[in-house]
């Protein structure tokens, strides 16, 4: 007589066993999807949201007006914003830069304007001139690639003619040997509002870094300055090198920009930009 072996199922103990290990692993893997994605949302909102604030910027330092009270009250009428204090303000945007309400927005940017005096060291020559002639031709003391020192080099990438590209990458200057200040001038050939220059500045030092951008208001030219490290200074609107040994009347442009939490109701910081205007010239 055979004896048949009955195959036997898994127990009730064992069954609870294997769900208790499934457990252990399911539940990291799934934590690291979650967090995943969450870092993936994060770095797409705060790039959007530098991008917004560099875009206000942008938009301010072409607004002529002769002192910061006109300059405000010029900001206040024509950008979607909301009188918080005496020369600040908030500004309302959309997941997609555009103008929003203070009900739907999905960017906030607080900014604060606040007068400021430069003393610029008299009778100095700006040896740091990098001219734009045109939209393919960018020369740095007619180099595309210059090292000052060993501190400081500029290199001029125009490989893509419709996104040209100046990396400034600086560090500390001993200012009784050499002058560590830049001044970016647009010439009158640089018209072609369909190409782009991006300036990246990357300063590594504990010290100010400053570019002045020298461009009249007959010209066009689109770009946009992109502080990637460190404390860069950008200074607007200088015809020669005269105009840098007296800055009066000059305004702090300070933009922190603010992502919403539709659940939560909460604003979160997720960048900061800060510029320099000079008004009345």
């Amino acid at each position: 007589m055979k004896i048949k072996k009955v195959k036997k199922g898994m127990t009730l103990i064992e069954v609870l066993i294997s769900i208790a290990i499934l457990g252990i692993l399911i539940v990291p893997l799934s934590s690291m999807v979650l967090t995943s994605v969450s870092i993936n949302r994060m770095g797409k909102e705060k790039q959007q949201g530098t991008n917004v604030a560099q875009k206000v910027l942008e938009q301010i330092k072409i607004i002529d007006e002769p002192n910061i009270e006109d300059l405000y009250n010029n900001i206040r009428a024509n950008f979607p914003s909301r009188e918080i204090g005496t020369n600040e303000l908030k500004l309302y945007y959309d997941e997609d830069g555009s103008p929003a309400t203070q009900t739907n927005y999905k960017y906030l940017i607080d900014l604060t304007l606040s007068e400021r005096t430069h003393n610029v060291v008299n009778d100095i020559v700006f040896n740091n001139n990098i001219q734009v002639n045109d939209s393919t031709l960018i020369a740095y003391n007619n180099h595309p690639e210059v090292s000052i020192s060993d501190e400081l080099k500029v290199v001029v990438n125009d490989e893509n003619e419709t996104n040209l590209e100046m990396i400034i990458n600086g560090v500390a200057y001993d200012l009784s040997k050499q002058n560590p200040d830049i001044a970016i001038t647009f010439g009158k050939s640089f018209t072609n509002t369909n190409d782009n220059l991006r300036i990246v500045v990357e300063n590594n030092s504990s010290e100010n870094l400053n570019i002045y951008i020298n461009k009249k208001k007959d010209i066009t030219a689109n770009y946009t300055i992109v502080n990637s490290l460190g404390r860069v200074n950008q200074f607007f609107n200088y015809e020669d090198n005269a105009s840098y040994d007296a800055i009066n009347n000059s305004v702090k442009l300070d933009l922190t920009t603010y992502v919403h939490n539709n659940q939560s109701g909460q604003d979160k910081k997720i960048a900061h930009v800060e510029g320099y205007r000079n008004l009345g010239e």
